[in-house]
C-alpha cells in the first residue's frame, strides 16, 4: 500500500502506530498508471499525480426506488464510469479494478455501466459491497459512498423513484466500515462522494460522523480533491427536467457557478469550523 492511500487510516484509525513494510516504499507499473490518470484526467498534484485522490460529485442526488431503503446515485455512478475508462486508457486493465459500495442498489447500477469487455483491457472486476469485501484486495479500488445531499424534498410516489433528503445513517459512517474500505487497495485508491454532506453532518453523529470529516478534510490539506461539477444526475426525470426547463444554457451556466462557488465556500467554512474544536473522538488529526 503507498503511503499517500495508507497515511489517512494510519494516522485516525491506527493512532500513528501503523507500521510501512518496505515494500510500501516501492514503486510499481500500476501505481505509476494511477498517479499518470490522477494528474491527467483529475489535476491531482500537477505532473506528479497521486495513488489516492477524492472524487467530489457535489451536483448529484440519492434517489430511492418505490418501496426501498437501499439508494443509488446516477451522478456518481457516471463519475465512476469515467474514472474506470480513464485507468483503463493509462492501461490499466479490468481484473486490477474493483469496485466498492456502500449500498447494494448501486451495484445493480454500476455492474451493467463497468463490466469487464471480452479481453479485460475495459471495465472493472467486479462490483461488490465494503464488508463482502472483508480480507480480499485488488490493486486499484474505487470506493463510492452512494449518498448524497438533494435540496428539493421530494416523496417517493408509487412507481416513481424519487429523490431524498439524505442523512448519513450510522451504517454509512461507521468507522470500522470506512476503515475496511480504504484499506482493500495495493496499489491506488479512489474514494467517490460528495464531500459538502460529509462536512456538513460531521458533528450530528459523534464519533462516526467525525470519520469522514477527517477524511475529507486530510485529503483537501494534501490537495487530493478533484470536485466533477461537470458531472450531474443522469436519471431519466433529472434529464427530462432539464430538457424542458425555461432557463437558457447560459442562465443554467450562471446559476451552476454561483451554486458551486456558495458550495466550495461552505466546504470550507464546514472543515474551518471543525478544526477549531481541535480534538475529535479522543483523537487529534493535524
Amino acid at each position: 500500500m503507498p503511503r499517500s492511500v495508507a497515511s489517512f487510516p494510519a494516522t485516525f484509525f491506527y493512532g500513528g502506530e501503523f507500521k510501512f513494510h518496505q515494500s510500501s516504499l516501492m514503486g510499481g507499473d500500476t501505481r505509476g498508471k494511477v498517479r499518470n490518470t490522477a494528474s491527467k484526467y483529475y489535476a491531482i498534484k500537477g505532473k506528479k499525480g497521486s495513488e489516492y485522490f477524492v472524487l467530489d460529485v457535489p451536483n448529484t442526488k440519492s434517489r430511492l426506488g418505490e418501496d426501498e431503503t437501499s439508494p443509488r446515485n446516477y451522478g456518481n455512478a457516471t463519475a465512476i464510469e469515467e474514472l474506470v475508462q480513464n485507468l483503463n486508457k493509462q492501461g490499466i486493465p479490468a481484473d486490477d479494478i474493483v469496485v466498492l459500495c456502500f449500498y447494494s442498489s448501486q451495484i445493480a447500477l454500476l455492474s451493467n455501466m463497468v463490466r469487464a469487455n471480452a479481453d479485460g483491457t475495459e471495465g472493472c472486476r467486479e462490483v461488490r459491497t465494503i464488508d463482502s469485501f472483508h480480507c480480499q484486495q485488488a490493486k486499484v479500488v474505487i470506493v463510492d459512498f452512494v449518498a448524497a445531499d438533494s435540496i428539493t424534498n421530494f416523496v417517493v410516489g408509487p412507481k416513481a423513484e424519487g429523490f431524498c433528503k439524505s442523512i448519513l445513517s450510522d451504517y454509512i459512517r461507521d468507522h470500522h466500515r470506512i476503515c475496511l474500505a480504504l484499506t482493500r487497495a495495493s496499489d491506488g485508491l479512489v474514494v467517490v462522494g460528495q464531500t459538502a454532506l460529509f462536512v456538513a453532518q460531521a458533528f450530528t453523529g459523534g464519533t462516526l460522523g467525525n470519520t469522514l470529516f477527517w477524511m475529507v478534510s486530510d485529503a483537501m490539506e494534501r490537495q487530493l480533491v478533484y470536485s466533477a461539477e461537470q458531472v450531474v444526475d443522469n436519471h431519466p426525470t433529472a434529464i427530462f427536467d432539464r430538457e424542458i426547463s425555461d432557463t437558457t444554457a447560459e442562465e443554467r451556466e450562471e446559476d451552476a457557478a454561483a451554486a458551486m462557488k456558495n458550495y466550495h465556500a461552505f466546504v470550507r467554512n464546514q472543515l474551518k469550523y471543525g478544526r477549531l474544536q481541535n480534538q475529535i473522538g479522543g483523537k487529534k488529526l493535524s
